[in-house]
């Protein structure tokens, strides 16, 4: 396992190879991304999976809220999944508020490889991914991401569904 990490104020990514799979780890606060760190996260998430086919390619999203932008959704589709459907899991609280939602529907809409779930399903989530055998490899890159962020609330009931330890945050 390989992780590369880049991280801002509202989001950290890690990439790891899992497997046959380039897998693209996110933790998001409740916050949008700013344009400047998402624009250095992509850049790196790009040279990560330059060479590796967008079947081969996984996204687990764990997120309070924050989302990409259209425009930074719109360069995902370009850039890293070469506009073809790419295997992604969102685990969220926040698919209640209508807004989201409704930007949970637009984007399976475009790709319908775009699955969300709630924290009680994170099981669910990494079985979408073909993840299930690396629930503690990415529990521990989860960790590793947190320290660099506010608490990411979502993070305590998908440990509880995982059955794993509770990720202490230790930074900001």
């Amino acid at each position: 396992m390989i992780c590369i990490h880049s991280a801002g104020m509202e989001f950290s990514l890690a990439t790891l190879q899992l497997d046959r799979y380039a897998v693209a780890l996110w933790l998001h606060t409740a916050n949008e991304p700013p344009k400047n760190e998402w624009n250095v996260a992509f850049d790196r998430l790009i040279a990560a999976t330059k060479g590796v086919a967008t079947a081969d390619m996984r996204h687990l999203v764990l997120t309070d809220g924050g989302a990409p932008s259209t425009s930074q959704r719109v360069r995902m589709h370009k850039d890293v999944a070469r506009e073809q459907p790419l295997r992604l899991a969102v685990v969220t609280t926040v698919l209640s508020n209508p807004l989201k939602r409704g930007v949970a529907t637009a984007l399976s809409w475009a790709n319908p490889q775009i699955k969300f779930f709630q924290p009680a399903q994170a099981r669910d989530a990494l079985a979408h991914l073909d993840l299930s055998a690396h629930a503690s490899v990415l529990w521990t890159c989860c960790g590793e991401l947190q320290q660099q962020l506010p608490p990411i609330a979502v993070l305590v009931p998908i440990a509880a569904a995982l059955d794993l330890a509770p990720i202490r945050a230790t930074a900001k």
